[in-house]
C-alpha cells in the first residue's frame, strides 16, 4: 500500500503559472512539501486548493485569490464532496 500526503494550499503564491509544488510560495508551504518528500513519493502528494479541489503536485496551475474561507457554506460542501 502507497502513502498519499495531502498538503493545503497558501495563500502566498508565485505571479506566473507554475507545476503546484512551486506556486505556493510561502514558507510553511515550502516546509510541508519538503517533509511531505520523506513520507511518501512526489507522485502520491497532492495538494489541497480552495480553486482547484484536489491538484496533483506537479499539474501546472495559475495564480488565483480564493479561500475556503469566503466560499459560502454550500460551496463549501461542494468543495468537500468534490475532494
Amino acid at each position: 500500500m502507497s502513502t498519499v500526503v495531502l498538503i493545503a494550499c497558501s495563500a502566498t503564491k508565485l505571479p506566473k503559472p507554475a507545476p503546484a509544488h512551486e506556486l505556493y510560495s510561502s514558507d510553511l508551504f515550502q516546509k510541508n512539501w519538503e517533509y511531505a518528500k520523506k513520507l511518501a513519493d512526489e507522485k502520491n502528494i497532492y495538494i489541497l486548493s480552495a480553486k482547484f479541489h484536489l491538484v496533483p503536485n506537479d499539474k501546472v496551475i495559475p495564480p488565483y485569490n480564493v479561500t475556503l474561507k469566503e466560499l459560502s457554506s454550500d460551496k463549501r460542501k461542494e468543495w468537500s464532496d468534490e475532494v
